[in-house]
C-alpha cells in the first residue's frame, strides 16, 4: 500500500476506542471518520486530524458508500460498538467495500459467525479480529511451554462500578454477559496456548462472576472471572503465576501492525472462544 492506510471507526465514544485511535496513529494511518450515537468524542481531536463525525449509523453508511467511490476510499472500518451489533456493522462495512478490524467478540453466536463468513466470500472483503492478548510476551512464553503444563488457573478480575449494570455491558442480550465480556479474552488465550476444549465445561455464572473448569487438549483449565473485587489478571501454570497487568498498553498497536502486514487473526481464529462462550451461556 503506497499511501497511508485509511480508517473509520464505529463506536468512537466507548471505552476501547482510544486504544484503536492510538494504534491507527502508531501505524501511520489516517482516521477519516467516526460514528457514535453519543457525542462525547473529544478523543477524536487527540492527533489534530479533521475527522468527520456522524451520530447516526445511517449517515455513516451514506458517507462510507460515497467515500469508497472516490480516489481515497476507507481501507478499514474499525468496529468498537456493543458486542451484539458487531457482526451487523462488519457486514455494513464489507458491503460498502472496506475491510474490517473488529473488537472481541466478533459475534455472540457461531450461527452469526458463519453468516459473516458468507459475507466475506460474497464481498471479497476480510474481517480481522482483535485478539490482542495473543501478542503479550507472557502469553507467547506461556504458549511455548504448553507441553510441560498439566493445570492452569485464570483469575481475571476487572472491577466495574454501578454504571456497568445499567450499560449495554450489563445486558446479556447485548453483551453476552460476563462470560463473554470478560471471558472471551481469556478463553481465547487458553485455547491459543493449550488447544481446543475436549469436553463440556462445568461452571457457575452470575451477573458479575463466572467460575468453572474445562479440559483442553494439553491442560485442564480453571477460571475465575468477575467485575468485582481488586483488579487481578493472572495465569497460574502448575503453581507458577504469570501477571498480565504489565505490557498491555500497546497490544492494540501490535495487532494493527500484524493486520497491515497480512498476519492478523481472522474469523476462524476467533471461533473456538465464541463457541465456548456460547455453550456457557
Amino acid at each position: 500500500m503506497s499511501r497511508s492506510p485509511t480508517f473509520a471507526i464505529l463506536g468512537a465514544a466507548g471505552f476501547v476506542a482510544p486504544r484503536h485511535i492510538d494504534a491507527i496513529h502508531d501505524v501511520g494511518g489516517r482516521l477519516l471518520a467516526a460514528c457514535d450515537p453519543h457525542d462525547s468524542v473529544g478523543v477524536l481531536d487527540k492527533y489534530g486530524e479533521p475527522v468527520q463525525f456522524f451520530p447516526h449509523i445511517e449517515q455513516f453508511d451514506r458517507w462510507l458508500d460515497r467515500q469508497n467511490r472516490t480516489a481515497d476510499p476507507v481501507d478499514y472500518v474499525v468496529v468498537c460498538t456493543p458486542n451484539g451489533l458487531h457482526d451487523a456493522h462488519c457486514r455494513l462495512a464489507m458491503r460498502s467495500g472496506s475491510d474490517v478490524i473488529c473488537e472481541k467478540p466478533v459475534t455472540l453466536t457461531t450461527r452469526n459467525l458463519d453468516a459473516l463468513s458468507e459475507v466475506e466470500a460474497e464481498t471479497k472483503r476480510h474481517v480481522s479480529c482483535i485478539l490482542q492478548l495473543r501478542h503479550h510476551p507472557q502469553v507467547q512464553m506461556m504458549r511455548s511451554k504448553t507441553s510441560s503444563v498439566a493445570r492452569v488457573a485464570v483469575e481475571y478480575h476487572a472491577p466495574r462500578g454501578p454504571w456497568y449494570r445499567y450499560s449495554w455491558k450489563g445486558d446479556p442480550i447485548n453483551s453476552g454477559g460476563v462470560v463473554t465480556n470478560i471471558g472471551v479474552h481469556l478463553f481465547d488465550v487458553l485455547m491459543y496456548c493449550f488447544g481446543a476444549a475436549v469436553g463440556g465445561p462445568e461452571h457457575t455464572s452470575h451477573a458479575d462472576r463466572s467460575r468453572g473448569d474445562v479440559a483442553l487438549e494439553r491442560a485442564v483449565a480453571r477460571w475465575d472471572l468477575s467485575v468485582t473485587g481488586p483488579a487481578r489478571r493472572t495465569f497460574t501454570l502448575d503453581g507458577r503465576t504469570i501477571d498480565l497487568s504489565d505490557g498491555i498498553a500497546k497490544l492494540h498497536t501490535e495487532s494493527y501492525r500484524a493486520i497491515l502486514s497480512g498476519e492478523g487473526f481472522g474469523l476462524a481464529d476467533a471461533r473456538p472462544a465464541i463457541e465456548l462462550c456460547e455453550g456457557l451461556r
